[in-house]
């Protein structure tokens, strides 16, 4: 509850009390992307991420530390300077005659 306050006279409420809710635990931990010491990292429910994670249309791979990886090849893929894996076809599969 808020402090609130009333007349020391006649004991008039000035200003009601209003309810502040409380907290859940999840709210109260870290979520989503966070710099700490100059490294990313993402949280969910206050645990860091480890190990490829898709979020939104984008890859990215965390170290067993929680550390995001970037500019550097993690399990034969190519992390960029943001940190994410790009898939671009270079090649595809044509049917021709022979099959």
């Amino acid at each position: 509850m808020t402090e609130g306050s009333k007349c020391s006279v006649c004991g008039e409420i000035l200003v009601a009390q209003e309810v502040i809710p409380k907290l859940t635990p999840f709210e109260t931990e870290k979520s989503g992307w966070m710099k700490e010491s100059g490294k990313w990292y993402y949280y969910v429910r206050g645990v860091k991420q480890t190990g490829w994670k898709q979020l939104g249309n984008k890859w990215y791979f965390f170290k067993n530390d929680g550390s995001m990886a970037a500019n550097e090849w993690c399990n034969g893929y190519w992390l960029n300077k943001n940190g994410t894996w790009t898939y671009k076809k270079k090649a595809t599969w044509k049917k021709d005659k022979t099959g």
